[in-house]
């Protein structure tokens, strides 16, 4: 991310890293985010700015809502981060494992 830009970005730099961080560690455990998870830490990492500027009920500073568009940006900024989309098993494979033949084949193994 550009530093000079960063006062007009949604995240500042070091939260960027951190969310590129987490998202990496998440992937690395089995675990990648999907793009709204990605939506949310973005979100909460914002709030967490605002501790101590919205007080007592008033609220002096309000975000826009983070879009779609901004996570795929987001992604395209990190090119180590990419998207990756699940695939269901095929019904016939699902179908065919049963107790019996798993057990066969545990028994000729």
């Amino acid at each position: 991310m550009d530093e000079a830009r960063e006062s007009q970005q949604l995240l500042t730099s070091a939260e960027e890293k951190a969310l590129a961080d987490r998202v990496r560690q998440m992937t690395v455990t089995g675990h990648p985010p999907p793009q709204n998870l990605i939506r949310e830490i973005a979100h909460e990492l914002r709030q967490y700015r605002l501790i101590g500027i919205n007080d007592d009920g008033i609220q002096h500073v309000e975000y826009e809502p983070i879009s779609h568009e901004w996570v795929k940006r987001f992604i395209k900024r990190h090119p180590q981060l990419k998207t990756v989309y699940s695939k269901t098993i095929e019904a016939s494979r699902v179908k065919d494992v049963t107790y019996e033949a798993v057990e066969k084949f545990y028994n000729e193994f």
